[in-house]
């Protein structure tokens, strides 16, 4: 995309593209600007003030600013100290327990407000006094709400409203009094809200949590008698199997055990937003029910033929194929091609499907092929 102008940030020269607000084309630039209400995925709010600048010599907020060519940013020792106590004000919001004990560090090393916090130099607890909001009472299975963190930037409500589409949630509230709530003041579960997660992995300060991942945290932590801490966390990339979208996850796990999943916030398939299933579908990983072993079905003794009711027995990869070989190659002889028909998968690999896809065609011979997406 070409550049459509340009303007100088501290005396460099930085391109900017169409659309593009001050923090956006700076930040591709490689320059640091705090922040703590922006999310790229949404429109600009300016409600956090962080990433207040100098522009043309006047203060004003990156996010809301939108590029020109011409504009004179700068940042100096006045923004930096504005920059600081714009964080150690929202900071006070956060009880000083709260803010050593953040349920978002234990899981990412740094949540995103401290990253900040320390980036601008702020001074915990400097701004200390009443707090507002509290644990919301909410049983829904997926998602705890704890607004006793709530630093009010409001990224929640908008990425339900502006990506989901759901206006599930929405503030309510004046002052200390503010919170995030469902409407009529509901649980989720009796909301439009579909569990989705995505205002989980949107919220800066941890007011709203993985509650599977935190239960599934605590039963390793009592399994093995010693607290898991983040640096300990394995991290994979992987893409969720559940349909053909191809949403980008990654696998958190600790000590041999599946902690939870987390969106991949700049997979081109979704742009970090998975759907429930997605988030929170990980039960059948560890299922004691999962096959390990092909299974055959016995043989009837008194005719030697497999017995439609009969058990299972568990065999040998080598039989089990030589078996589907086998019986196969015997249909198509006698009753041709056409009687097959092959059903491919969106829960594996495009490669699987194109194999199966040349199986069906080519050593078969019938195009009887299709895939579940379409039911």
């Amino acid at each position: 995309m070409d550049d459509l102008g340009s303007f100088t940030f501290d005396g460099q020269t930085i391109g900017f593209r169409s659309g593009e607000s001050v923090l956006e084309a700076a930040r591709r630039a490689g320059e640091s600007i705090p922040s703590l209400c922006f999310d790229p995925r949404l429109k600009a709010y300016g409600s956090c003030r962080v990433c207040v600048v100098k522009i043309n010599g006047r203060i004003g907020a990156s996010c809301t600013t939108p590029c020109a060519p011409g504009l004179t940013v700068t940042v100096d020792d006045e923004i930096a100290s504005l920059r600081r106590t714009l964080v150690e004000l929202t900071g006070s919001l956060l009880p000083d327990d709260r803010l050593s004990g953040c349920p978002q560090c234990r899981l990412d090393g740094t949540c995103e407000f401290h990253r900040v916090a320390r980036a601008v130099g702020a001074e915990p607890g400097r701004f200390a006094g009443a707090a507002g909001g509290v644990a919301h009472p909410d049983d829904n299975p997926f998602l705890g709400r704890d607004y006793s963190r709530c630093i009010n930037c409001y990224r929640c409500v908008r990425i339900c409203d502006e990506i989901e589409g759901d206006n599930a949630i929405t503030a309510r509230g004046r002052g200390f009094e503010s919170t995030i709530a469902a409407w009529f003041d509901r649980g989720l579960e009796q909301s439009s809200c579909e569990l989705c997660g995505q205002c989980i992995h949107t919220c800066p300060t941890g007011a709203l949590t993985d509650r599977k991942m935190a239960t599934k945290i605590a039963e390793v932590e009592k399994k093995t008698r010693l607290p898991i801490l983040a640096e300990e966390i394995q991290r994979v990339e992987s893409v969720c199997p559940y349909c053909g979208t191809g949403c980008g996850i990654t696998l958190n796990a600790a000590r041999g055990e599946l902690l939870g999943i987390t969106p991949v916030m700049d997979s081109p398939a979704a742009d970090g937003a998975l759907c429930v299933k997605g988030q929170y579908g990980t039960d059948f990983i560890a299922s004691p029910d999962r096959l390990t072993k092909p299974l055959i079905r016995d043989r009837d003794p008194s005719t030697g033929l497999r017995a439609v009711g009969g058990g299972f027995r568990e065999a040998s990869w080598d039989e089990a194929l030589t078996l589907v070989a086998g019986r196969l190659a015997g249909n198509l002889r006698d009753h041709g091609p056409d009687t097959f028909a092959a059903w491919a998968s969106a829960r594996t690999t495009s490669e699987a499907n194109y194999l199966l896809m040349k199986f069906t065609r080519g050593v078969i011979g019938t195009n009887n092929i299709d895939n579940c997406q379409r039911t």
